[in-house]
């Protein structure tokens, strides 16, 4: 009988110490970033800037639209592409403004934590779409990209990924595989017209 009573408390002993193991602690959150609007610009072969924005509704300030504003139509053609992000919660000076620029800084000296897709809805057709930069391991970003507009109307479809599996097959081809957590996810109404 007494080992009985002997074993007990050391069971319950047993089982406080293994409930308190630190291997349960919970990850550290990695923050993302705050992004209040986007601006994607398209220069044709004749330095014509074509510039679509979205500005988040809850922080629109100014003379700026809520929501999705500049060009609609486009002719049809080569582009060269740029996105750039900002977070208008900051004054213009601060230096965590211009969000783009936290993405490129992060992953000492070339982004490998982010990832923009491009890619065209509807009957919106993108052919020969390219990515213009790469990261210290030589994987994408797309802050600068290219594309052939054909001629369609549809939706220019822009997503930022946060930590994508960027060695994984098939990546990046426009599609994302759901790994990450997806910063920017829209849609801009576009129209690619014939010349």
């Amino acid at each position: 009988m007494k080992k009985q009573i002997l074993l007990f408390p050391m069971l319950i002993l047993s089982l406080v110490f293994t409930g308190c193991s630190d291997d349960d602690d919970p990850a550290p959150v990695e923050e993302l970033e705050v992004i209040t609007t986007v601006v994607v610009t398209l220069t044709d072969t004749n330095n014509v800037e074509y510039e679509m924005r979205w500005e988040d509704p809850d922080y629109a300030v100014g003379n700026i639209t809520a929501g999705y504003s500049g060009v609609t139509s486009i002719p049809e053609g080569f582009y060269s592409g740029e996105i750039q992000l900002y977070n208008n919660t900051l004054p213009i000076d601060d230096e965590e403004y211009i969000v783009t620029n936290e993405i490129l800084e992060a992953g000492e000296g070339g982004d490998i934590d982010h990832l923009f897709f491009y890619s065209g809805l509807g009957g919106l057709v993108l052919n020969s779409l390219a990515y213009e930069d790469s990261d210290v391991n030589g994987d994408p970003i797309g802050q600068q990209f290219s594309l052939v507009g054909v001629a369609g109307t549809g939706e220019l479809s822009v997503m930022l990924v946060h930590e994508p599996e960027k060695d994984a097959d098939g990546m990046p081809d426009d599609v994302w595989n759901g790994v990450g957590d997806d910063e920017v996810n829209l849609q801009f109404p576009l129209t690619i017209s014939t010349q």
